[in-house]
């Protein structure tokens, strides 16, 4: 059980739970086909991850690769974000009526998860090469906020919104702080190297944000995904197709 599920538990009704847990489910099961394939190739980046795989590699080629394989991975997870955002609360108006409630949740916790999904890359390579300690305190400082979060987020009256917001934030917080670990233990430009994995994301979360709070509509997130993350897109699925397809 989740500290965002223990605390609607204690603070809100069962059915309040119901409209959350069919939002979180939704939210997940989009990302869950993804989380599949990254699964059979967990073990050929944890070898390609390897510090000490390749001599020839210093840092700085380690972090570049690490920034590589993360954008490659944000430009394949986005498109699905964006099509469950945009289409699953049809589904949710069309077969579950009842849990209208759940789709301003799916919505907010696609793009919270989708930091989650972000932190595949860093995870592996602290768990590559033996730092996977440095994971422990960057998850109880997370559950740390996450309670401070959600706690707050009810004390000021923004009810279950409020707890998918400070949830979804807590995410950012988290990715972010992994990253930084990474860059860390590869004392290579932290700050910088995180900003840039992270920005694109960021952006487009923040922004989703107000779209969403404010009811504009909801097809200009599509603009705004290919503002954001067009060029990157094309080019990293060129690169993807050089390297798989032509070679």
């Amino acid at each position: 059980i989740t500290v965002d599920r223990l605390m609607i538990i204690k603070y809100f009704t069962l059915a309040d739970l119901g409209q959350y847990q069919l939002g979180k489910t939704m939210a997940y099961g989009v990302l869950m086909s993804l989380d599949a394939v990254l699964f059979i190739f967990y073990p050929k980046i944890l070898k390609y991850l390897h510090v000490n795989d390749d001599k020839k590699k210093n840092n700085s080629n380690r972090s570049s690769d690490l920034i590589k394989i993360t954008n490659y991975l944000d430009v394949l997870v986005m498109p699905l974000i964006l099509i469950g955002i945009i289409f699953l609360p049809l589904l949710i108006n069309y077969a579950l009526p009842n849990y209208s409630a759940s789709i301003y949740i799916t919505k907010i916790l696609l793009l919270g998860y989708g930091f989650q999904n972000l932190t595949y890359t860093p995870s592996s390579f602290l768990v590559a090469n033996d730092q996977q300690k440095k994971l422990s305190p960057i998850i109880i400082l997370s559950l740390l906020f996450m309670f401070l979060g959600n706690y707050s987020a009810i004390k000021l009256g923004y009810g279950i919104d409020g707890i998918v917001i400070a949830t979804s934030l807590i995410y950012l917080i988290y990715s972010s702080l992994v990253f930084i670990a990474c860059f860390h233990h590869l004392n290579e430009k932290i700050i910088k190297n995180t900003i840039t994995v992270i920005w694109k994301r960021s952006s487009f979360f923040l922004i989703t944000l107000i779209v969403i709070n404010y009811n504009y509509n909801i097809f200009l997130l599509i603009a705004i995904y290919l503002i954001i993350y067009g060029y990157a897109s094309l080019k990293s699925f060129g690169e993807l197709k050089h390297k798989f397809f032509i070679n």
